[in-house]
């Protein structure tokens, strides 16, 4: 950072004390959310190369979406009626 105040002036200092805390807060959320991509892709991949864990997880999904619809009519049976 001395440097590029020291070649190119105070203004490519200010510059750069501004830019760098920034791009280090971008990088350290591109990190994370590259993390999360890359193990969504592994979890695809096993899912799409393993029909025994494709089976799985469609069954657990039924169950889950079984469980949230009968949430619902619960929670609509014992919500006071409007009109």
């Amino acid at each position: 950072m001395a440097a590029l105040a020291f070649l190119g002036g105070p203004w490519w200092g200010l510059a750069s004390a501004v830019a760098l805390p920034l791009l280090g807060a971008v990088a350290l959320a591109w990190t994370g959310r590259w993390r999360r991509v890359r193990e969504d892709a592994r979890l695809f991949a096993r899912v799409v190369l393993r029909p025994r864990g494709r089976d799985r997880l469609a069954e657990e999904r039924a169950r889950l979406a079984a469980e949230f619809d009968r949430a619902l009519r619960d929670m609509e049976a014992a919500a006071p009626q409007r009109g």
